[in-house]
């Protein structure tokens, strides 16, 4: 009996310490830097910027040149908020490419253009 007993050895684990309850630090935006990079809160901050310059009386933001600078904006200033200074040149190419990638991403969303890959059908 004992030989079984061994082969089914629970342990209880300890938690780790909690840590200490401060403070926390005001955030002086709806939204941060954190936020700002996931996908959702990204491409409707497209489709805000977009709406609001809309509304001025330049045509230039108009339609779906409006939605692309507003894209490369926010593509932009994710960009620079995750920006780390890399040691070599190509990791600074490829972190610019997947900016250029995602600014991309961004207007197709904000656009409503149909981006069904890999199997999926389009129009159901």
């Amino acid at each position: 009996m004992d030989r079984f007993r061994n082969l089914i050895s629970v342990r209880r684990r300890e938690s780790p310490p909690a840590a200490a309850p401060g403070p926390t630090e005001p955030v002086g935006a709806f939204v941060t830097a954190a936020t700002l990079v996931t996908f959702p809160v990204a491409s409707a901050v497209v489709l805000i910027i977009w709406k609001a310059l809309g509304q001025t009386p330049l045509e230039l933001f108009d339609g779906r040149a409006g939605i692309a600078i507003a894209a490369v904006l926010v593509g932009l200033v994710i960009y620079l908020v995750s920006y780390k200074a890399a040691e070599n040149l190509q990791r600074q190419l490829g972190e610019f490419g997947i900016a250029v990638i995602n600014t991309f991403i961004l207007y197709a969303a904000a656009a409503g253009i149909d981006v069904t890959v890999l199997g999926g059908t389009a129009g159901g």
